[in-house]
């Protein structure tokens, strides 16, 4: 029984090695046959592709033989004894017309860039005559000058400044030249290209003032969170170097108040384990007698 069942089992792993190794086999053979219908595929669409490239080389063709006819014409033309002559006098005549070719070309390319460079400037004339437009309104050009678009108080303010520090002349009054701005605004009117002016000049010279005015404003003292106990003010430094808040005499260390100041509280004094407040050695007898003492004061 054994023996039979060994010999089962032997029969069936061959069986399986054997269909193992044809459906590998099978596996390679459709791989093959897929990779050679994807290159047959290919060469039948490069194979369709053959008559319309053969079109385009005739096309080309023509192309060539109608230039060197084009060029023979010319040469004929340019020069007809040349021509008509031997090999050296039609070669000369060729390379004639091939450079009168080129000087075409050339005179084509420069009368296109004329024409872009009259389009450009066509437009920028445009854009010119845009700018020399004259606009009124004296409120809306220190908008534009300041950059001020929905606040006028703040651009009138920075305007002011601005005046003040760039416009005005020994001996002249700060209304009188903001009312000669107002008077040629309003009534005369002006241009954007002006304004393109004030704004170069105003930008960095607010630029620089703003600068300035920040470093006057970084020098003032901030608004303190905690005043009692902000070590930059005079009186909580003092405290904290045994001075008392009141009349400042000097008191125990975490203290702020000395014996005399403080009132409607029990005295508590903690006596170290080594020295009274004078500095001295104190027994244990000389530490309890002290601190009876303080008891019945209070």
């Amino acid at each position: 029984m054994k023996n039979n069942a060994a010999k089962a089992a032997t029969y069936y792993l061959r069986g399986t090695r054997k269909g193992a190794r044809k459906i590998r086999s099978a596996k390679d053979e459709i791989q093959a046959k897929a990779k050679l219908d994807g290159e047959f595929a290919a060469l039948k669409a490069k194979a369709a592709e053959l008559p319309a490239l053969q079109a385009q080389n005739e096309r080309l063709r023509d192309q060539i033989e109608r230039f060197y006819l084009d060029i023979a014409v010319l040469a004929a033309l340019i020069s007809p004894q040349a021509f008509a002559g031997n090999r050296d006098g039609k070669r000369g005549a060729i390379r004639l017309a091939l450079k009168r070719l080129r000087d075409v070309k050339e005179i084509l390319q420069e009368l296109q860039q004329e024409s872009e460079e009259k389009e450009k400037q066509a437009v920028a004339d445009a854009k010119r005559a845009d700018l020399s437009k004259v606009c009124r309104g004296y409120q809306h050009a220190v908008k534009l000058i300041t950059g001020e678009t929905k606040n006028w108080d703040r651009a009138l303010g920075k305007w002011k400044r601005y005046v003040a520090a760039r416009k005005m002349t020994p001996g002249s009054d700060l209304e009188t030249v903001l009312g000669q701005y107002r008077e040629r605004w309003e009534q005369r009117g002006w241009t954007a290209l002006e304004l393109i002016e004030e704004i170069r000049e105003f930008s960095p010279w607010w630029k620089q003032e703003k600068s300035v005015w920040a470093k006057k404003a970084a020098k003032k003292r901030g608004r303190v969170k905690r005043p009692k106990s902000d070590l930059r003010f005079n009186k909580n430094r003092r405290r904290r170097q045994g001075y008392c808040r009141k009349c400042g005499a000097r008191i125990r260390l975490r203290e702020r108040l000395c014996d005399k100041c403080v009132s409607g509280k029990p005295l508590l004094i903690a006596i170290s384990d080594k020295e009274n407040a004078e500095g001295e050695i104190l027994s244990a007898e000389e530490r309890l007698d002290t601190l009876s003492f303080h008891q019945e004061a209070t």
